[in-house]
């Protein structure tokens, strides 16, 4: 389906993920307008594995909305419900939302579980 000159190093990526991505348009938009669409995006991934080379993910899952303000973009609302991964560096899940983006850009996240050991003591600067 990818061109292989696009490719790249798409042939080591192993994966069974599924992925569902809505996009609604909350307002009339014009192209030539000079600004962004209003829209909501959603974007679901069940639970899956993944595999690049060494890396080995064996719980990747994601429940996200953006709402996007064409018009106020620092109106603009994302949602995480759940983001997630498990491998034998990481298992960690996620929720959270980020509001004003522009102007106050923090965000506001809590987590179930959260595993991040640094296997050598140059990889982590602190502790989670």
């Amino acid at each position: 389906m990818i061109p292989g000159e696009y490719r790249g190093n798409l042939d080591k990526l192993r994966t069974n993920l599924q992925a569902s991505l809505r996009v609604e348009l909350l307002e009339r938009y014009s192209p030539g307008s000079g600004r962004i669409p209003s829209l909501r995006m959603d974007l679901t991934m069940p639970k899956g594995t993944l595999e690049y080379g060494p890396l080995k993910l064996s719980r990747v899952e994601a429940d996200v909305t953006a709402v996007i303000d064409g018009t106020t973009p620092d109106a603009t609302v994302i949602t995480v419900r759940r983001l997630g991964a498990t491998g034998r560096a990481v298992d960690f899940t996620l929720s959270g939302s980020l509001r004003q983006p522009l102007s106050d850009p923090l965000v506001e996240a809590s987590t179930d579980s959260l595993r991040w050991p640094c296997f050598r003591p140059t990889c982590c600067r602190g502790c989670l």
